[in-house]
């Protein structure tokens, strides 16, 4: 079964490599605002929160960030590999850069 895409944009991208996905702008497609960034201590996952309320998981180790991070630096789309993310419903991540 081919999974529904969401994507989400950086929209201020930089190209630092010293700042963390929680420094960046990113916003989900289609919603007004900011995704806040949170640590979920009992788990350890850093979570990407929507103002609709959708959220992005990123467990330890995931090498995600590192794609969000690599999308802010070069400006490419990255589609994030499946197992390196949590989100309910389950989806296809594509990365991209919001130029303006």
């Amino acid at each position: 079964m081919e999974l529904d895409m969401a994507q989400i944009e950086i929209v201020q991208p930089t190209d630092s490599e010293s700042l963390s996905v929680s420094a960046l702008c990113i916003v989900h497609s289609g919603c007004s605002g900011r995704m806040r960034w949170r640590r979920d201590q009992a788990n350890n996952y850093d979570v990407l929160r929507c103002p609709c309320g959708w959220e992005l998981r990123l467990p330890p180790g995931s090498n995600a960030p590192l794609h969000i991070q690599y999308s802010s630096i070069d400006g490419q789309s990255r589609i994030l590999e499946h197992g390196s993310f949590a989100c309910s419903p389950d989806r296809k991540i594509v990365v991209s850069v919001l130029l303006q």
